[in-house]
């Protein structure tokens, strides 16, 4: 089983957000609709973690240490 995230819409029009234990997002779709929502987004949760972890790289300087060594201080 994977686990998704859905926003759906109710029956008035108002955002609905949750999470599903299925086994496809087909089966998500079916659940959320036979719940009477009308589903805009799904999106199973491991895909969504790694959609949102940035891409890897060379590490960034710390912000400020420039500014400390230009002024000299010791």
């Amino acid at each position: 089983m994977s686990r998704f995230s859905y926003v759906a819409l109710d029956g008035k029009g108002r955002e609905t957000r949750g999470t599903l234990s299925v086994r496809d997002q087909t089966e998500a779709i079916a659940r959320i609709k036979e719940m009477g929502y009308f589903p805009t987004k799904i999106v199973e949760q491991t895909a969504a973690a790694d959609a949102a972890r940035p891409p890897a790289g060379p590490a960034k300087p710390r912000a400020g240490l420039g500014r400390l060594a230009a002024l000299n201080i010791k």
